[in-house]
């Protein structure tokens, strides 16, 4: 039995699209920028589509990132159709047949690992399926597709490889990626996995090849941006035009509030509170739904000012604080990643402060060392957004005080360790 494609929109027929969130239109208006470049490299009108046309790109999308990004496709999809007056066309029962198409576990290997949540209680799968985030997922589901394609392109049983092949496909990924990276590609294929074959990611020679890359290539030290820094990254622009205010507000925000690249482009100007000790922004994200940014007393770094400033240019309408440029002109979309990237190495080069490695990245790490030495890891941990105290310190604050500590509660652990401990207390006293 099909199921209908569009049951999202049900609530919202053509006169009620205006009844979506900020957040769900921003959401759509991105699935019908990729639909519209799309139809562009394929050369056919995006507001006047054939069946075919929309079959094809579900199937690339579905080959891309899975079948759960083809459903929210299809949601952004009709949302464009509806609020252009055209066709929608994704009722045709070709299409919705596409859309709610099963996919074959070679092509989804996380399919095997959620399905088994169907197994469960309606109460306990409500919590399984929330067990990892869409991110997580997402990023599980790439790593896991690689390695069934890499088996497959090698000749071996995905699920049955044979420490051999696997071992062979580890040092692989050492000839390209950093330690870390390859423990998350390790981690998805775990789950890949589980219940379903023997683990081969906990064997000792995998352990072995992942602690050598840790050992040959350590984890690269970004270089720090302190205030002192950003201050003159900010002095070095004299009459700044409207893309300078808004670079020069992006690069506060980041180095007074500790602000990823992913919490930047999560700030939308409609969402916010001006307060009189700083601006409170309100987010969607996860452990940052709320951003507080305080009042700097360098007036040159002062959030209210250069915010009022740029909403001045940008007009305090909905959508994203910083948005990309479109068409000569600014749009509802933020910016790319590596937009903000290019603004931070720019402003570093013009102020002569850049070094190499120097990235947004700087300017968090610049504002988690200040914080862990003045309010300490749990606090930074807090306002920075991470998962937990560790996270700070396994980072940014190697060499501080906690990490000293946590490496003794380590050592501490280790049984042999433990066991010269013993032989000392009980030895006896002369």
């Amino acid at each position: 039995m099909t199921k209908p494609a569009i049951s999202r929109h049900r609530r919202a027929p053509n006169r009620a699209i205006a009844r979506y969130s900020p957040n769900t239109v921003r959401e759509y208006e991105g699935q019908a920028t990729r639909w519209r470049r799309y139809a562009k490299a394929c050369d056919f009108d995006p507001r006047l589509p054939g069946v075919d046309d929309l079959i094809g790109y579900f199937v690339a999308v579905r080959a891309a990132h899975g079948s759960n990004r083809v459903r929210r496709s299809s949601w952004g999809l009709s949302w464009y159709f509806q609020s252009e007056h055209m066709p929608n066309l994704i009722d045709d029962p070709r299409v919705a047949a596409e859309i709610w198409r099963e996919t074959p576990l070679e092509d989804d290997p996380m399919g095997a690992v959620t399905a088994a949540s169907a197994a469960l209680t309606l109460s306990a799968r409500r919590y399984a399926d929330s067990a990892y985030s869409e991110r997580t997922h997402h990023g599980y589901t790439q790593a896991a597709r690689a390695w069934v394609a890499w088996a497959n392109a090698a000749g071996a049983d995905p699920l049955l490889p044979g420490i051999d092949a696997f071992l062979e496909y580890v040092a692989e990924l050492a000839q390209s990626y950093a330690a870390a990276t390859i423990r998350n590609r390790l981690n998805a294929i775990a789950h890949y996995f589980d219940g379903r074959a023997p683990d081969l990611t906990k064997d000792r020679r995998v352990v072995a090849v992942v602690e050598g890359v840790r050992r040959i290539r350590p984890p690269r030290q970004y270089p720090a941006l302190y205030v002192g820094d950003v201050r003159k990254m900010v002095r070095s622009i004299d009459t700044p035009s409207p893309t300078g205010a808004r670079n020069v507000l992006l690069v506060i925000l980041m180095a007074l509030g500790g602000l990823a690249i992913r919490h930047v482009r999560a700030l939308d100007v409609a969402r916010r509170k001006e307060l009189e000790d700083g601006v409170m922004f309100f987010t969607d994200l996860p452990r940052m739904r709320e951003i507080f940014i305080g009042e700097s007393g360098d007036p040159d770094l002062s959030v209210r000012t250069w915010l009022a400033r740029w909403l001045a240019i940008l007009g305090d309408r909905p959508g994203s604080l910083f948005p990309g440029l479109v068409d000569g002109s600014f749009g509802l979309m933020p910016m790319d990643h590596t937009g903000v990237r290019s603004i931070v190495t720019r402003m570093a080069k013009r102020a002569g402060v850049w070094k190499p490695g120097i990235s947004p990245t700087s300017l968090r790490i610049g504002f988690v060392r200040n914080a862990t030495v003045t309010v300490g890891a749990a606090q930074t941990a807090a306002v920075a957004g991470y998962a937990s105290p560790d996270s700070v310190v396994d980072g940014y604050a190697a060499q501080s005080e906690w990490a000293r500590e946590r490496r003794l509660r380590n050592l501490r652990r280790k049984p042999k360790w433990r066991l010269t401990r013993r032989r000392t207390q009980d030895r006896p006293t002369a």
